[in-house]
């Protein structure tokens, strides 16, 4: 169909008389003649909780992040500027802080203005899934233990995929557009199928406080140091949020009214 109102945005019920009224097309005059282009709907495969569709739009949106004033998207992870040892991620709507954990076993290491880790020559080999090393410089390792954001979904939809470290949710959860009335005009957060008015706080467990803010749930983690310990020698306790390690009592010697060295354990 020849247009001459070039670069304009074309409405397509008006140019097929209702016939087609999709959101999901979105048509431009280029070059003389209509062009549209079928809206391609993003992956919702990591992301727990989504905007529904309605009239106006073409897909479900993953919800996104607001902090200090920035978006943020899914699944998105950056440093504090006020402290290279905090990191922060935002995870459909949930924003989650942590401290990481250094590594201590790097040889030969180097302190750098700007990183929270010593760096190290190489990386350090881990069956720990939660510790990870990003070359920076071109040259150095920079090697650290992190936790796992926040996820807005019930811990019965939680999935774990044993080659990573974090868990994701089976499905996403839809707000419809009455939650998100509420939700946008910033009186209430959506969480794991509740609102919370504004400036509540909560926690999810014992490593985890959280706070619904104006601009969404924001959440604090406790990153646990690393054991020492081998993982199957690890407890927890009720309540706490890092495990503990059993200490193997070493053997008693004691010597009996004739010299003999007896051991017990």
């Amino acid at each position: 169909i020849p247009c001459t109102n070039e670069g304009a945005k074309i409405n397509l019920a008006n140019i097929t008389r209702g016939l087609v009224t999709s959101p999901c097309y979105h048509c431009i005059c280029k070059d003389g003649i209509i062009t549209c282009v079928l809206e391609k709907c993003e992956s919702l495969k990591s992301c727990p909780t989504a905007w529904d569709r309605n009239n106006t739009t073409c897909c479900m949106k993953c919800l996104h992040c607001i902090h200090l004033g920035i978006k943020r998207y899914n699944n998105q992870i950056w440093s504090s500027m006020q402290d290279a040892c905090t990191q922060i991620a935002c995870k459909a709507g949930v924003i989650t802080s942590w401290r990481i954990q250094c590594v201590t076993n790097c040889l030969n290491g180097r302190l750098l203005a700007g990183f929270c880790c010593g760096l190290c020559l190489k990386p350090i080999k881990t069956q720990d899934r939660c510790m990870r090393c990003d070359l920076v410089l071109n040259r150095w390792y920079h090697c650290y233990r992190f936790t796992c954001p926040v996820l807005n979904c019930p811990l019965s939809q939680h999935t774990k995929n044993p080659k990573r470290c974090c868990p994701e949710c089976k499905n996403h959860t839809v707000i419809s557009d009455d939650s998100k009335m509420t939700v946008s005009n910033g009186s209430h957060c959506f969480f794991r199928g509740r609102l919370y008015q504004v400036y509540h706080t909560f926690r999810i467990d014992p490593c985890s406080r959280c706070l619904c803010q104006p601009g969404g749930i924001i959440c604090k983690r406790f990153v646990c140091p690393i054991k020492e310990c081998d993982m199957s020698l690890t407890f927890y306790k009720p309540n706490v949020c890092c495990p503990f390690c059993y200490r193997k009592e070493n053997p008693c010697k004691r010597i009996d009214i004739s010299g003999n060295e007896i051991i017990t354990e």
